[in-house]
């Protein structure tokens, strides 16, 4: 089989994703290629597993160069039997390319999170565009059930969806025997506004804890922001940004590992911290129903209350070290059980064989 992937994000979770299958796809010997703007460490990534690794000009915003994406995207498509998009740009390329050929591969689409999900001024137009979209891919994944059925309500039959949660690797993300730093606080992923570190922010102000410490790890475009909100909160001694790093390391010595994100599709840092043995605490968006009895789910209606509850969760958690540990060797369990890497694996070349043969 001929498969390539294509992406926009070269780091984070969802590069982490395409790393995942195209090592799978190389290890049950396929011919795979990983089409990615430059930059990140998807292309290195992607190599170390085996795969080929292609250019391709791919922006986060709408823009006029989406155009020459399609045509170059267009031509390769021809050359293999599947094409796997993954996240709302690469989904859109992909599928208005696909839509242009007589004969086309099978198409597959992981949005990683719907598109409607990032602004509440283009809902309405990301609807309607997922809607026309649908009809060219083959199957469209979901990552959690709560995508799943997000994308049944608001799609329909058109959308051909499968679900296939994201998986980690428990051989490499292992708990540590070392006790864990006291008071401390660790948020994994893009600084954005998806991630919600802003709203972390506000509620480690809010504890007002000498000596707690808050560490972001990660790299993106709110930084200066977060800095910023950090300093005007009076807690800029507090919190350490460590940029792009190896998270295991930093799961592993935390006190709490919170996500308090304000959309996602199923967060690969959250699998990541379940089988590392860490106390989560997660804002109840995307597939973080999974921590359901192995952490603590924040809801609430404005953001103000949402902080109100992260704060009163991490305190909570802060003053219970029995409580710590009992959710932390939950998620460890969970992870190993639901979330393996072999399974995911498994499940998508059972997809892209089935997609092949019916074309």
């Amino acid at each position: 089989m001929r498969l390539l992937h294509v992406a926009q994000p070269t780091t984070e979770g969802t590069a982490a994703v395409v790393v995942q299958l195209a090592g799978a796809a190389v290890a049950a010997g396929h011919d795979v290629t990983v089409a990615s703007p430059p930059g990140g460490d998807l292309p290195d990534r992607a190599a170390g597993v085996g795969a080929r690794w292609a250019e391709l000009p791919l922006a986060r915003r709408p823009g006029l160069r989406d155009l020459w994406a399609v045509l170059a995207l267009r031509r390769r498509m021809r050359c293999y039997d599947v094409v796997h998009l993954h996240s709302s740009k690469a989904g859109a390329v992909g599928r208005l390319a696909a839509a242009s050929l007589r004969h086309r591969p099978a198409v597959v689409f992981t949005p990683h999170g719907w598109s409607w999900y990032s602004s509440e001024r283009l809902r309405a137009a990301y609807l309607r565009f997922e809607r026309w979209a649908a009809r060219h891919a083959d199957a469209t994944v979901a990552v959690s059930a709560e995508e799943y059925a997000d994308g049944l309500a608001r799609l329909g039959g058109r959308s051909r969806l499968r679900l296939i949660e994201n998986g980690v690797d428990t051989r490499v993300y292992l708990p540590d025997e070392a006790p864990r730093e006291p008071a401390s606080i660790l948020c994994v992923g893009r600084l954005s506004a998806q991630k919600g570190q802003d709203r972390l922010l506000r509620a480690v102000a809010r504890l007002g804890r000498p000596g707690l410490r808050l560490t972001l790890a990660g790299d993106g475009p709110a930084e200066a922001e977060l800095r910023r909100l950090a300093f005007d909160l009076g807690i800029a001694e507090a919190v350490s940004f460590v940029g792009r790093v190896d998270p295991l390391p930093l799961y592993q010595r935390a006190t709490i590992v919170a996500m308090p994100s304000r959309w996602e599709g199923l967060s690969i840092a959250m699998l990541e911290a379940m089988a590392a043995g860490s106390a989560i605490v997660a804002t109840a968006v995307g597939g973080a129903g999974m921590l359901a009895g192995a952490g603590r789910l924040v809801e609430g209606g404005s953001e103000e209350q949402i902080i109100a509850a992260l704060a009163g969760a991490l305190e909570r958690l802060l003053d219970d070290p029995d409580l710590r540990d009992q959710i932390g060797r939950a998620a460890r369990e969970r992870a190993e059980e639901r979330y393996s890497l072999e399974r995911v694996a498994r499940d998508h070349l059972t997809l892209w064989a089935e997609l092949v043969t019916a074309r």
